[in-house]
Formats: C-alpha cells, sequence, structure tokens
C-alpha cells in the first residue's frame, strides 16, 4: 500500500520528474502561491477547494473544467505557465524546518523515484541536492501562502461571493467540493461590502477580482448557474467583462523572471525553428 515518506527515507535514490511531473491522470486542483496569483489565473481557473477541515486557495487543472487542454495531442505541454503547484509534484511540505529531506515527503511507490534516472536527492554527503532545495523553496511557499489566503477566504464566503462548479455533461449535479468566484454576485457587491473587505488587507478584494478574471479559462458549462439552471451573464460591466474577454486572441509579452522556466521556451523555439 502507498504511504507517504519523508525524502530523508529514499534519499539513495533519484528523482525523475520527466515531462511534466509525475501528475495523477485525475489530478483536478492544485494549490497556487501568493507569488504567481496573477500570472497564473490567466491561464487557470482560481478555486477554494471545502472538505479537508479549512478552505484552500488554488487551481483547476482538470481537462472537464478548462477551455483549452493542457497538453496536445502528443503529450506536450501546451500552455504558457506552468504552475507551481504542478512543477512540485509529487512532493509536498508538511512542515517548514528549513530541512528539505525532513519537510518533503513522497508517496513509496511513485514512479517518479527512481535507482538511475532523474537528479539525485542528496550528495555523497547526505545533504539535498541543489534540485530539491529549490522544490524545497517551492513547496514550502505553497504552504506559507495557504497560511497568508485563510482570513482572505473567509471573507469571500462571507460576503457570499463563492458559487459551486456547474454540472459538466458527464455529470447530473454540481461539484460541492470546489467553489469559484459568481459573476452574478460580485456585480452585486456594493461599496459599504468592498471597504468591509479591504479595511484590514485589500488581499479578499484582490482574489475577488482575480478570481473573475480567471474565469475566462472555465469551460463555460462549469461556471455557476443562476436559480434558474442557466449560467450567469451579468451586465458589462468594466470587471464582468473580463470573464468574456478573448485574450487568447491577444498578443502578451512575459517577463523573464523567477516565475517562468523560460530554458524549456529557449530549447522547443530552437528545435522549431523561426516559423513555430
Amino acid at each position: 500500500m502507498s504511504h507517504q515518506v519523508p525524502l530523508g527515507d529514499v534519499a539513495g535514490l533519484r528523482l525523475n520528474l520527466r515531462d511534466g511531473g509525475d501528475w495523477p491522470q485525475d489530478l483536478a486542483f492544485v494549490p497556487v502561491s501568493t507569488t504567481e496569483l496573477h500570472l497564473a489565473a490567466r491561464s487557470f481557473p482560481l478555486a477554494v477547494r471545502q472538505g479537508e477541515g479549512a478552505p484552500r486557495l488554488g487551481l483547476l487543472v482538470g481537462a472537464d473544467t478548462l477551455v483549452s487542454p493542457l497538453r496536445t495531442t502528443t503529450g506536450a505541454w501546451r500552455g504558457g505557465y506552468q504552475p507551481i503547484g504542478l512543477r512540485t509534484l509529487p512532493l509536498v511540505a508538511i512542515s517548514d524546518t528549513n530541512d528539505a529531506l525532513a519537510d518533503l515527503v513522497i508517496d513509496s511507490d511513485t514512479p517518479s523515484l527512481s535507482a538511475d534516472a532523474g537528479v539525485p536527492i542528496a550528495d555523497t554527503a547526505g545533504r539535498p541536492s541543489p534540485a530539491i532545495v529549490e522544490l524545497h523553496r517551492l513547496a514550502v511557499l505553497l504552504t506559507r501562502s495557504a497560511i497568508a489566503f485563510a482570513p482572505a477566504l473567509d471573507h469571500l464566503l462571507i460576503a457570499g461571493l463563492l458559487a459551486p462548479l456547474s454540472a459538466s455533461s458527464s455529470d447530473t449535479a454540481g461539484d460541492p467540493q470546489y467553489l469559484v468566484i459568481d459573476p452574478a454576485a460580485f456585480e452585486r457587491l456594493d461599496g459599504a461590502a468592498l471597504g468591509a473587505m479591504a479595511r484590514h488587507s485589500y488581499l479578499s478584494v484582490d482574489l475577488a477580482v482575480a478570481g473573475m478574471f480567471s474565469l475566462q479559462a472555465l469551460h463555460p458549462e462549469r461556471r455557476p448557474q443562476t436559480t434558474h439552471g442557466t449560467v450567469a451573464t451579468p451586465s458589462m460591466t468594466p470587471i464582468a467583462m473580463l470573464a468574456d474577454i478573448p485574450f487568447d486572441e491577444l498578443e502578451f509579452a512575459l517577463d523573464d523572471g523567477e516565475l517562468i522556466p523560460f530554458g524549456g521556451f529557449v530549447e522547443r523555439a530552437t528545435a522549431s525553428g523561426p516559423d513555430a
């Protein structure tokens, strides 16, 4: 039976993330960090996951929730940005002690553990390898972000801005586990409510706007529905319009910062030629 073990228990092995990591076929949700919130919302719907004690902010990555698939028919990554929650799989940070081999855990039977393929987990002195140090930094960032987001998520719930995903064509009911910003509820939000949300921190308002923006990446049939069973279609105010702007048809330039591993872009562009 599979169980999670600290990386220190398998330090003699290697971590083989292959093409895009060890992602379960039924993966539907990954946590998001404070540093990537706005960039990730460009390509993935922001959602709040319930049912694990406390709400958790993250990104929907399931094929039935996205407007565009994450991979091509040949399995190649087609998105411009790969979220930290995907890049760190199958590792999870369970603590924050600055000890990567103790803080990070992994499923004991994951195919990402190998005797001879991938990067070493530890060096000959028993210290975490540079690749593991970086993965540890990112995984801990997700853990710290969950703590930072928690009060803002309470504000969104209290304000009634969240609604469950609508049913998909292969489902008979919506998914109450995942909540997204409800465009109709957002439009009804008045100045007093916004002022109360922003009184101590602007983060809850920031999350509401980012969540509204991210709806353009959510498949239309999964967007919140009205009480009459139809997809909510708010009037075209500047904020509500965000869910309907065809961003994929616009040209964007990406800043060469820490969030995006540009090595892969360069390698693909070189292999494909200038007309790719």
